[in-house]
């Protein structure tokens, strides 16, 4: 059985997702443009 916390952890272990997590608490209200810049990879991860 998959729990929520089990889900969470396994986002957070992800260092792509933590680092759009620092962009987002440094600076609330970011376009996903400005995110995306910030990333080497596409919208869809590839």
């Amino acid at each position: 059985m998959v729990t929520d916390d089990d889900l969470v952890f396994k986002a957070l272990a992800d260092p792509s997702r933590r680092f759009l997590l620092d962009l987002l608490f440094a600076r609330d209200g970011r376009t996903l443009t400005e995110l995306e810049s910030e990333l080497s990879m596409t919208r869809f991860g590839s």
